[in-house]
């Protein structure tokens, strides 16, 4: 048991380690971070009910360039994983709730079902109540978390 909530520890330190740095590098004054930040706000603005625009993805390489290195399939899962947060955070519910596999009966009395829409209201809850920059780093971590 304790094997396991020192890897939780562990885990749970490397991520604030990472959250870290980002914040020392975003408030550092070596590098012009406002077209990150301006593209931040503008992911976070996108209307929630759409995919990403092609102009927003063009937007993203060219603040990100870095991310065109990355090979077809994890350059799209990139995209996926914006949009995806973008839905979550923008209370988006029914984009999930549309795209699970089961049907309508199961959704409807399935316990695991009702924990996880209670879930994904919670991690919406937890989203709202963060400070502005911590929006941004989070927001920052899915665009790069490849």
């Amino acid at each position: 048991m304790s094997d396991k909530i020192d890897e939780k520890n562990i885990k749970a330190y490397y991520y604030q380690e990472r959250i870290n740095l980002a914040k020392e590098r975003i408030s550092s004054k070596k590098k012009d971070f406002s077209p990150v930040k301006e593209l931040l706000k503008e992911l976070q603005t996108q209307p929630k009910d759409f995919p990403l625009s092609s102009k927003i993805k063009e937007k993203v390489l060219r603040t990100f360039p870095e991310l065109s290195l990355l090979e077809y399939q994890r350059f799209e899962h990139v995209f996926s994983v914006i949009e995806y947060f973008h839905k979550l955070v923008s209370g988006n519910f029914n984009y999930f709730i549309n795209t699970l596999p089961m049907s309508e009966k199961e959704k409807t009395s399935n316990e695991t079902f009702n924990d996880y829409i209670t879930n994904l209201k919670i991690l919406h809850s937890i989203y709202k109540s963060l400070k502005e920059d911590e929006k941004e780093i989070l927001w920052l971590i899915t665009v790069l978390h490849d």
